[in-house]
């Protein structure tokens, strides 16, 4: 998909969030489906966090599990994520 702001090419992913209000963009097809995910895990997958905090208490302790997420896409470059429903 071509960035509606910039033309450059959007990479496909999945929006995911974390029940202490974290949401995060993961690319397609990292087999990451259900785990606890850190800051840093979320970078090495080329992920991308929407916020600036990450409660530490629940990096150890909090696991779900979502059937499906709605496909989204990233562009880097002008740090847009569009999602359709």
């Amino acid at each position: 998909m071509k960035c509606p702001y910039c033309c450059g090419e959007m990479v496909a992913g999945e929006l995911h969030g974390l029940p202490n209000d974290i949401v995060y963009w993961l690319p397609k097809n990292t087999g990451v489906h259900f785990m606890v995910l850190t800051r840093k895990r979320i970078e090495e997958y080329g992920g991308i966090i929407l916020g600036n905090t990450m409660n530490a208490a629940y990096a150890g302790l909090t696991a779900f599990w979502a059937e499906e997420h709605p496909v989204s896409f990233c562009c880097k470059e002008c740090r847009a994520i569009l999602t359709k429903y």
